[in-house]
């Protein structure tokens, strides 16, 4: 099992919040949704440890995932990965940006994006698609059309639930060895 455990830093006060024994699935799960999902930054990595940081307005909240190396493993690679896509900057930002003005125009009453829309939004999509871009890396998925497939899977029915669709896909194609768009189409 895998500890995972979080605090906040509400401008100085320290708040611990709940820490949990996770199964490595739910571990990953909900370091992918919760916490890269939102931007966070990985302050330390290693095979049996990860530390993340988000900023959320002036908190600062600190999640620390701990557990055996084998344990641990695809929490790494998918942090590991998470940290890299820094290369690939462009394609996340376009696609979150195109997630963002999907997302907006689905309300008919907006005409556009607005300046604070657009800057308390994006960081939450960016990090969304960084994520997914990270965690189908991690699973060894490096053709451009695939990525292109599951970073729409991302997009459907909210930002959390669309991540939660996508990392279920994600599992069944690894698990059974096959695309992401051949097991989409099967759900």
């Amino acid at each position: 099992m895998i500890q995972y455990a979080q605090k906040r830093d509400k401008q100085g006060e320290i708040f611990n919040f709940v820490t949990q024994q996770r199964t490595s699935n739910q571990a990953r799960a909900a370091m992918v949704v919760y916490e890269l999902g939102f931007g966070a930054t990985v302050v330390q990595l290693t095979p049996s440890r990860i530390v993340l940081q988000t900023r959320i307005f002036g908190d600062i909240d600190t999640v620390t995932l701990d557990g055996s190396a084998e344990e641990m493993r695809d929490c790494v690679l998918t942090a590991a990965y998470y940290a890299m896509t820094r290369e690939r900057q462009e394609q996340i930002t376009e696609a979150a940006l195109g997630m963002l003005a999907t997302t907006l125009g689905a309300n008919k009453h907006r005409k556009g994006m607005t300046p604070l829309i657009l800057k308390m939004a994006s960081p939450l999509i960016i990090g969304h698609t960084r994520v997914a871009l990270a965690a189908m890396l991690a699973a060894g998925i490096e053709d451009e059309s695939e990525i292109a497939y599951g970073l729409s899977i991302t997009k459907r029915g909210g930002m959390a639930r669309g991540l939660i669709d996508f990392l279920a896909v994600l599992e069944l194609a690894v698990e059974l060895n096959t695309t992401l768009e051949a097991v989409d189409g099967q759900l």
